[in-house]
């Protein structure tokens, strides 16, 4: 795995972040995958690792019932547009 790979993971949840009220865990996946990305961010941190630290830190919630995560900074990014 190259450098280019983590980025696009890590761009394609950033992505996500800016542009997605809601989305689950399979939609961005497919979207990694489409961009031609892995499921890491780094040697060290795998996807699922990266979005708990969003959960931690109250950016995103998860509902294991729905499927789906919520994302509490969207109205945010989407005022500075």
């Amino acid at each position: 795995m190259s450098c280019k790979e983590f980025e696009i993971c890590r761009n394609t949840v950033t992505a996500y972040l800016i542009s997605k009220k809601e989305f689950t865990y399979d939609e961005l996946m497919n979207r990694i995958l489409d961009n031609g990305g892995v499921f890491r961010i780094s040697n060290t941190r795998n996807l699922h690792q990266y979005m708990e630290d969003f959960e931690r830190k109250g950016m995103l919630t998860y509902s294991p019932a729905e499927g789906k995560y919520t994302n509490h900074m969207y109205e945010s990014f989407q005022s500075k547009k």
